[in-house]
């Protein structure tokens, strides 16, 4: 099953953007930085720095190799300041004093707005899955592929109940947490922006409003500024191992 494959699509994933890596240590660990292969077809960013209030986390909804291919595209100001894989190893796509968009329209407190302010960081997980037979499958738009067994439990998580109508994601990994902690140490500490999190019974929660969603100070998710259309971080995602 892929799910079992990752490791191995993933340090094949490193090996075709390590030309454009530069490893560099922050707080004693590696992070691999992008550089601009060529700034004339522009970047994936603006470099117009802005205060900085909030963390978003996000998951990809894909794989590792998409991921980083489809956050780096040249132009399109669609990116995130950091990329978790899931073997841990940080990807860092800009500077995190500047910004890019990462919420979408719809955005409660306006998408340029918030987008500019917090930084974004995704971490490689398929995300939504649905079960068919004894297989549970991930879509596309090419339809639905494997990702593993019902068998295999530590790849997937059913939620019975649902959420936002999905009702099993996939599950992230223990270096993801860590290094998503590590992430969250540095930055909340570099940016002065508090280590906090949303109360538990909201934290799956929309703002409710452009004036709560910009009065946030501290760690959310993509969910706590869009309605519809989003589902990460996710169910799956185990807030205590980060600090939550």
């Amino acid at each position: 099953m892929l799910a079992k494959n990752i490791e191995a699509l993933e340090k094949n994933a490193h090996k075709i953007y390590e030309p454009f890596l530069k490893e560099k240590k922050v707080e004693g660990k590696t992070i691999y930085a992008f550089s601009q292969p060529n700034p004339n077809a522009g970047l994936h960013y603006y470099e117009q720095e802005t205060q900085k209030t909030s963390i978003v986390l996000h998951f990809t909804a894909g794989f590792l190799e998409g991921d980083l291919n489809t956050l780096t595209t040249a132009g399109n100001h669609v990116s995130v300041a950091y990329v978790v894989a899931r073997n841990g190893r940080i990807y860092q796509l800009f500077d995190p004093k500047y910004w890019s968009y990462h919420l979408g329209k719809g955005t409660v407190g306006g998408n340029e707005y918030m987008s500019s302010r917090t930084i974004g960081i995704e971490v490689s997980n398929i995300g939504p899955l649905k079960k068919f037979g004894s297989k549970y499958k991930y879509e596309t738009s090419q339809g639905w592929f494997e990702y593993c067994d019902e068998n295999e439990i530590e790849f997937f998580e059913d939620y019975p109940a649902g959420f936002r109508q999905r009702f099993a994601f996939a599950k992230f990994t223990e270096k993801q947490y860590a290094s998503t902690k590590f992430l969250l140490d540095h930055l909340t500490t570099k940016f002065s922006i508090p280590r906090d999190f949303i109360d538990t019974p909201k934290r799956y929660e929309t703002f409710e409003n452009a004036k709560a969603a910009r009065d946030y100070l501290g760690v959310s998710s993509h969910v706590n500024y869009r309605k519809t259309g989003k589902w990460d971080i996710g169910p799956s995602f185990e807030w205590s191992k980060i600090g939550g």
